[in-house]
């Protein structure tokens, strides 16, 4: 099956500045195949961080579903893959449907559209709802207001509910306490990261989980690092390999200084302390 998803943004995961308060989703279909074909009636999967979750349905021929979960910020898109499309917002989001009034008379869906003029239309056609799946053409499901400036997006197999710590943990980071031979710039929402700056060879901090600010798969951006090999890593007193759970590299900026990059497959809902020491020790 040819399925194109796409959230109209310039794990993958990443993040992506909004040009303003309004973010809206939209899906491609590949040209010889219908939305139907490669979205579900069942097309969203809502959550909020409470846990609370719904599933929205469209319905022939232009039945558009409201959002029945308050403070929503978690949104799947449920393409007929095995992997599907998630948004994650800032709370206080509000995610709505749309589509009721911009439909095409000449398609056999429910959804916003199809329009067949963005982004690959090779005649001028902006604005004009597409009258067959000849060419590539896109539609819409619904978008969010008051988003902010950042959404997390990526793609996942699991249920939405399963989103809910990594989206608690960009929402509410927990904060770092007991630094010692560091300071800390905070937590960077754009990159997933803290930022550190080391003043000594070896350094150490708490990371203060809880059940409201978990910490899911942290990374640590240490600049200043002074050494130039790579290092040890050790987490509540157990030194750890490197490997899958573990990853860690050396970054060096114009001016020469380095920055060690660390990032762990690690939950926890309770404080978690980190030593960092030079590798060749």
């Amino acid at each position: 099956m040819n399925i194109v998803p796409s959230i109209r943004m310039a794990w993958a995961f990443g993040t992506w500045r909004a040009p303003s308060a309004w973010h809206d989703i939209q899906i491609f279909t590949q040209a010889g195949t219908t939305r139907l074909e490669n979205v579900c009636l069942t097309a969203l999967t809502v959550a909020n961080l409470a846990g609370e979750s719904a599933e929205l349905t469209w319905a022939l021929p232009n039945r558009i579903p409201d959002n029945p979960i308050k403070d929503a910020c978690i949104k799947a898109i449920n393409f007929k893959s095995d992997r599907k499309v998630f948004a994650v917002y800032r709370e206080g989001a509000r995610l709505g449907t749309w589509g009721q009034f911009e439909q095409s008379k000449h398609t056999p869906d429910p959804f916003a559209g199809p329009w067949n003029h963005w982004p690959v239309g090779l005649n001028p056609s902006d604005g004009r709802y597409a009258v067959s799946h000849d060419r590539v053409t896109h539609a819409a499901l619904g978008g969010a207001e008051h988003v902010g400036n950042w959404i997390m997006y990526g793609f996942t197999d699991q249920a939405i509910t399963s989103l809910i710590p990594l989206a608690k943990s960009w929402n509410r980071p927990p904060k770092l306490k007991r630094l010692d031979g560091c300071q800390s710039s905070g937590y960077s929402q754009t990159e997933r990261a803290y930022r550190l700056a080391a003043e000594a060879s070896s350094v150490s901090f708490v990371l203060d989980g809880s059940e409201e600010t978990p910490i899911y798969n942290p990374c640590f951006a240490i600049e200043q690092w002074t050494n130039k090999n790579k290092s040890r890593l050790i987490v509540n007193g157990k030194e750890l390999a490197p490997g899958q759970s573990f990853r860690q590299g050396i970054t060096r900026a114009t001016d020469g200084t380095i920055t060690l990059v660390l990032w762990l497959q690690l939950q926890s809902t309770s404080p978690v302390r980190f030593t960092v020491e030079d590798g060749e020790r």
